[in-house]
């Protein structure tokens, strides 16, 4: 299976629960603990907190849990544990009756130990926003928590699928980022120190890793070397709160070898806020360098390996490795998103990744095809914008050497972007999205699971069909496309094996004269050449690229089966804020 997740873990210090109660484990703290099982089409999860502080005549309390796009609480589902009733009231179907019939639902105590339980099924349309209730509430509490020498143990369930629109369907496979926040008297803001995110894999596959070394695994990491691809003890600027800064680093190997693991190196996780590896197709000037990149330098442009919050360790699937060296690239551009909201000074940051590589190749290197829309004309004062569908065509895909797998999708736009999918046809059946945010955050950037089902790319016969949304409420001028922070980009990067050579990069260009309208499905290489040599004005470059399918006709598919797993509920459009 190619879905290797960022997986959960079974730890025997993975708090008080035992392996025979939850399956699973985490700790999203030193101190606080989810613990988690999934059976007969429900996930119970078990929350254990070391550090709560009861708080008698202080107020409700509440802890929560939410299952967000990005890491962020946009468009998140949540679901929220409160002590005593809430600050204001609630209608009587918002509130979820315990499982055990103990009416922790209708308690109008106040907040001290005798005080009952609630659960709220809840979402958040914005960062900061008070999440609201949901109409139908799909979480039970299953008994009354339990609270002692400061530790708090909760008991909740939910079905895998709930089709509620306000929830997020836990699919088998597939990881999710996992937010959680803490505070007093609901509702009330939690703080910069009670929250946190990570990255788990909530429904895994039997045959899944849970993050234990098995001897196999620990004999074929026995020539693994790992690198510290990090910045260059930077000062990390005061002024100003958000910054780019960028690197050249190297992986010094000689011969081709693949990395297969990386991790992050986060020195300073309360200001840096995402980074991103991009290889080189040639050497840089210098290593070591620092540069501000609010833009990237053209050499170094691939997206290889990225980091946002709550992800740790990544395992590559164990069918593939991102090649380096030999006749690839030993080089790379580190760019670090430093996020410097309360202008702290005085402080250096060695943030970046730690790699490992191993010389024993895998059967498949790990590539990147880029699908991409850069035609984009964004009006300023609009709430919603919607690009060019970018199209994929079956003549492009048709170029794949034989199926190939989508490891996951890095979707990827600027200030404005809004909202991101990437559609998936085969013939005239949907199939779940490569990469779906309708809640995209420019600050909260990561990877996007792929389904299963939808994991596949059959040449010949699949399609793949990507949209941006933007809002441009913000701005004054037209937005176009560009590579600053300031300009827009609509691409979603998917990082695939085995490694195509024929098509890395497929974008639809609109119509040409009497040619109708084409998609380019080439490799980087041949895109550079056909933008550098004239491209449409050289008539005979034009021919060349048609002949060799560089350049093909882009024929929309006819969908007769769109995706939606339940009936009348499809893809459903963002919610603004109200």
């Amino acid at each position: 299976m190619a879905q290797q997740a960022i997986a959960p873990r079974i730890a025997a210090d993975c708090g008080t629960y035992q392996r025979s109660e939850f399956q699973h484990c985490d700790l999203l703290t030193p101190s606080l603990v989810l613990h988690w099982s999934v059976a007969n089409g429900s996930i119970t999860m078990g929350l254990e907190d070391a550090n709560w502080t009861q708080g008698p005549g202080q107020g409700s309390h509440w802890l929560g849990l939410g299952l967000s796009e990005g890491g962020s609480m946009a468009g998140a589902d949540m679901m929220v544990l409160i002590k005593g009733p809430p600050a204001q009231p609630q209608p009587p179907s918002v509130t979820s009756q315990s499982e055990a019939g103990d009416g922790a639902g209708s308690s109008s105590g106040g907040a001290g130990p005798s005080a009952a339980w609630t659960v709220q099924d809840m979402h958040s349309y914005a960062n900061g926003a008070i999440p609201r209730a949901d109409a139908m509430q799909d979480v039970k509490l299953m008994g009354q928590p339990v609270e002692a020498g400061g530790r708090l143990l909760a008991v909740m369930r939910r079905p895998l699928q709930t089709c509620d629109a306000d929830d997020r369907a836990i699919v088998q496979g597939m990881w999710t980022h996992v937010i959680w926040a803490r505070g007093s008297r609901w509702p009330s803001y939690h703080g910069a120190i009670n929250r946190g995110s990570s990255v788990l894999t909530l429904h895994p596959f039997a045959n899944q890793t849970d993050g234990s070394q098995t001897a196999a695994d620990a004999a074929a990491d026995h020539d693994l070397k790992t690198f510290n691809l990090t910045m260059p003890n930077v000062a990390i600027p005061s002024v100003n709160v958000t910054n780019y800064m960028c690197s050249h680093v190297e992986v010094p190997v000689s011969g081709k070898q693949h990395i297969v693991r990386y991790l992050p190196v986060v020195q300073n996780p309360r200001l840096v806020h995402h980074m991103i590896l991009f290889s080189c197709s040639s050497p840089p000037n210098a290593t070591g360098d620092l540069f501000l990149c609010p833009r990237m330098d053209e050499g170094c442009q691939t997206f290889t390996i990225g980091w946002a919050p709550g992800i740790k360790s990544v395992e590559l699937p164990a069918a593939a490795g991102y090649p380096v060296g030999g006749a690839s690239t030993r080089f790379f551009s580190l760019q670090v998103h430093y996020n410097n909201m309360e202008h702290v000074s005085g402080l250096r940051d060695s943030s970046g990744f730690q790699v490992s590589v191993t010389p024993h190749l895998r059967p498949h290197d790990m590539g990147i095809i880029s699908l991409g829309e850069t035609n984009l004309t964004i009006p300023p004062g609009v709430a919603r914008v919607e690009a060019p569908i970018n199209l994929c065509p079956a003549a492009c895909l048709a170029r794949l050497a034989g199926p190939t797998t989508v490891w996951r999708g890095w979707l990827h736009m600027h200030e404005l972007g809004s909202e991101m999918q990437t559609r998936h046809t085969r013939n005239t059946t949907e199939l779940p999205p490569l990469g779906s945010q309708r809640y995209y955050e420019f600050n909260y950037q990561g990877g996007s699971a792929v389904a299963a089902s939808s994991e596949l790319l059959l040449p010949g016969s699949d399609a793949l069909l990507s949209q941006c949304i933007y809002n441009s409420l913000s701005r004054e001028v037209v937005t176009h496309a560009g590579e600053d922070t300031q300009s827009e980009m609509c691409f979603n990067f998917l990082s695939v094996y085995p490694a195509p050579t024929a098509i890395e990069v497929c974008e639809s260009i609109g119509t040409i004269g009497p040619l109708g309208p084409l998609a380019i499905c080439s490799t980087q290489a041949r895109m550079s050449h056909f933008h550098h040599n004239g491209g449409f004005k050289n008539a005979s470059l034009v021919a060349e690229f048609l002949a060799s399918k560089d350049l093909v006709p882009a024929v929309q598919p006819v969908i007769d089966h769109s995706y939606g797993e339940c009936p009348g509920l499809g893809t459903r459009p963002r919610q603004l804020e109200q």
